[in-house]
């Protein structure tokens, strides 16, 4: 080997010994960046000097810059977050449900309906007292109140997820779905051209750090495929559509419809495909069974109110008031949230059960009767404990959401960990391979001058 040629394998190994640097102190700066995967510098040997009898070695180079990536795990990550995601906003919803519904797990309308009874027992025993009478219809307003406060808080809550085709937390997070897969087909493309210019199989790196965070980002959204092509770009699909690919770039966009009748109903549909999108997990999924879940309380509160001024007003008329006058209507729940107490006058309490007996409280006691009886319509409970049975499901749906959503998070944290333990940045590690690479570093560089001293001495003895 001649001098000239020792000089430019020091030179390889110090040229390559400075882009490890770079890559190790690159990996250090980023070591907290979300998304960041791991950069390592990988070195071949430079092309051998061919002699006759041997070779003679004419150093390394840096081929290209990697970066520590494992698409299974990521697939299982994304996987989870998709999980992760749609247990998050049941579990969110279906505790809100019962809030609106209970305080402290205590039913607002068993309050309402205990202090009703409590009032019928007291007219039963004493039908002539105004006092009485007063109390029974002031019972009757607190349970219509209930009723409607009830239904406005579930609906409220309902038209938080979506109140219209553009208003709610849906239309918002179906926007956000569109933007990202517009950002992906954008990385794509600088994927691609980037990737072209290079001679060798370098990635552009950044942006694929760049795009899998995007990716990760709308599998929290809804289930998405992702496929990596031949050309680097990825194809994303939510079930069997094809959202982005590379020749069109954004194929189809998530469209979302809220009809505005009543009850209201939500679907989701593409911009170009008739196919009916399958979300089936993620944030979308799980906004859209939490609005059906609230929709499904709310049409059980209409029922339990229509069956309770039903049952109320038949068995007021079949008593009396004090003028001997038969009862009239006691409730009217025509409109939905809008229960009131048809009478105001205590004088027109039906509390007996014939027009020649008004001092008895038979019909009181018939009204009783009517909210402690089995009741076909609201699942045959009766109408005082439905408020409790309501309540139960709520918190049994609310306790599976919660479970879930805590083994969901576990699993996205087990994941989290395995990728950060292959593809994130260790400190102590670094720092490790940063004075290795220093240390070879100088090894080149003491090579180099004593090189070139050699080189001197020939020259001087020339």
């Amino acid at each position: 080997m001649s001098l000239t040629t020792s000089l430019y394998t020091g030179r390889s190994a110090l040229v390559t010994r400075q882009t490890q640097m770079s890559v190790i102190g690159n990996n250090i700066a980023n070591a907290d960046k979300a998304g960041y995967h791991r950069q390592t510098a990988e070195i071949v040997e430079n092309a051998p000097i061919n002699n006759r009898h041997y070779q003679t070695g004419t150093g390394s180079r840096v081929e290209t810059v990697v970066r520590e990536f494992d698409a299974a795990l990521e697939a299982n990550l994304r996987t989870s977050l998709e999980q992760e995601a749609y247990y998050s906003e049941l579990s969110k919803y279906t505790q809100a449900t019962e809030e609106v519904m209970a305080i402290e797990g205590k039913s607002i309308m068993a309050d309402a309906f205990t202090e009703f009874s409590n009032s019928l027992q007291d007219l039963a025993n004493n039908p002539g007292s105004e006092i009485e009478r007063r109390a029974f219809l002031a019972n009757s307003e607190r349970v219509a109140t209930t009723f409607n406060q009830q239904h406005i808080l579930l609906t409220d809550l309902r038209d938080r997820i979506a109140a219209s085709s553009t208003d709610g937390v849906i239309p918002g997070v179906v926007s956000d779905f569109n933007a990202l897969a517009t950002d992906l087909a954008n990385l794509n493309d600088q994927i691609m051209i980037v990737e072209r210019t290079y001679n060798n199989k370098q990635q552009a790196i950044e942006f694929r750090d760049q795009r899998d965070q995007i990716v990760a980002d709308l599998a929290q959204l809804a289930n998405i495929t992702v496929t990596e092509e031949n050309d680097g770009s990825y194809t994303l699909m939510v079930d069997t559509v094809t959202v982005v690919d590379s020749a069109n770039g954004v194929n189809e966009e998530l469209e979302f419809t809220h009809s505005g009748t009543n009850p209201p109903t939500i679907s989701f549909g593409w911009s170009n495909s008739a196919t009916a999108p399958n979300l089936d997990k993620g944030t979308l999924q799980g906004l859209n069974d939490s609005f059906e879940f609230i929709q499904a309380r709310i049409a059980e509160m209409e029922t339990y109110a229509t069956t309770f001024a039903t049952e109320m007003n038949t068995r007021h008329a079949a008593g009396f008031d004090p003028a001997g006058n038969a009862g009239g209507p006691l409730f009217d729940a025509t409109t939905p949230g809008a229960m009131t107490v048809s009478i105001s006058d205590p004088d027109l309490v039906a509390a007996s059960d014939s027009a020649g007996n008004i001092g008895d409280g038979d019909n009181a006691l018939n009204l009783w009767n009517g909210i402690n009886t089995p009741i076909a319509a609201i699942g045959d409970d009766t109408l005082i404990n439905r408020a409790d049975r309501m309540i139960d499901f709520i918190a049994v749906e609310r306790n599976k959401a919660e479970g879930l959503h805590r083994s969901s998070e576990s699993s996205v944290e087990l994941f989290k960990g395995v990728i950060s333990e292959k593809s994130g940045v260790s400190i102590d590690e670094e720092m490790v391979y940063m004075l290795e690479t220093q240390r070879a570093f100088q090894g080149a560089a003491k090579f180099i001058t004593t090189v070139d001293q050699l080189i001197q001495t020939v020259i001087n003895i020339i």
